[in-house]
């Protein structure tokens, strides 16, 4: 039976949360842009594979605003959870369906905005 977490343990893991993304941000989104290049002008032999490795780097952001998500909305609304669903199926489809344009337009235009939203928000709740 798995045991209940006290508010003070919950706490502590959020702000282990931002403290992660607050140093793991920094990394990904250089790496990001460095990869919508390639994709769109100048595919390498590794750039599937760092795509592969960006999306689950995406993906543990996404469980992490999932996690968090009263905070990071909790002053004004940052992040519209509804809209970045629908987002995220697009983006998915495309990643899915190979379409690197497509993928290309998403990261730069969905992905990396939200990804500085939350690095603005993991400095602002780890200081």
């Amino acid at each position: 039976m798995e045991e209940k977490k006290t508010n003070e343990e919950i706490e502590q893991l959020t702000l282990d949360t931002f403290t992660s993304m607050a140093d793991y941000l920094p990394r990904l989104i250089p790496t990001l842009e460095t990869l919508i290049h390639e994709l769109r002008e100048d595919m390498q032999e590794d750039t599937m594979e760092l795509l592969d490795m960006a999306v689950n780097g995406i993906n543990w952001v996404i469980e992490a605003y999932n996690a968090t998500s009263e905070i990071v909305n909790r002053n004004s609304l940052r992040v519209d959870t509804v809209q970045m669903d629908q987002k995220v199926k697009e983006f998915g489809d495309a990643y899915q369906t190979k379409d690197y344009a497509k993928i290309a337009d998403d990261l730069e235009n969905m992905v990396i905005p939200f990804l500085k939203i939350m690095l603005e928000v993991a400095e602002e709740q780890s200081r």
